[in-house]
């Protein structure tokens, strides 16, 4: 079917009360019989355990995956043999300050003390992109970001990871 035309509300609840084998049982067969090469796009597998390397080894087998991890475990070599690694650099200082600036005035956004909030900002995204949106995103919501809000921003950016959830 199109996703256009998928009611995927409803999917969701379904596939949640799955148990992991009978969604396995599900997917691979699908992959497997698609003609043309998968992409298949995860955000982190740095959780990933070696009871799941089964399901991603047979997955790899007919499926372009693109994923992040902040580490590799040992127990997983073999997944990660199959994997090109790419680093990926955190933002320069500069270009994430330019970020927020540009959606500062994008938005229209009322701040307080708008250095101080740049600079928090950059400073707890770790040069992250999504970060640096998480923080914008949710504080573009507020009518009016003081001084007491701009201290409060907190982000988990401190592991590097590239989210590819949007």
């Amino acid at each position: 079917m199109p996703p256009r035309e998928i009611a995927w509300t409803q999917i969701r609840r379904h596939v949640n009360r799955m148990s992991i084998r009978d969604l396995t049982a599900a997917i691979i067969p699908a992959i497997y019989a698609y003609e043309e090469r998968v992409l298949i796009a995860v955000d982190d597998m740095t959780r990933l355990t070696p009871t799941q390397q089964a399901f991603w080894l047979a997955v790899f087998e007919h499926a372009q995956v693109a994923t992040c991890a902040s580490e590799r475990k040992h127990g997983l070599r073999k997944l990660w043999w199959k994997m090109k690694v790419v680093e990926v650099p955190t933002l320069e200082l500069e270009a994430a300050k330019e970020i927020v600036r540009g959606y500062i005035a994008r938005e229209g956004m009322l701040i307080e003390s708008p250095e101080l909030y740049v600079g928090h900002v950059v400073k707890q995204a770790g040069g992250n992109p999504q970060a640096i949106f998480d923080m914008l995103d949710e504080s573009s919501k507020e009518k009016r970001v003081d001084k007491r809000r701009i201290r409060e921003m907190r982000h988990q950016a401190g592991v590097r990871y590239l989210d590819f959830t949007p």
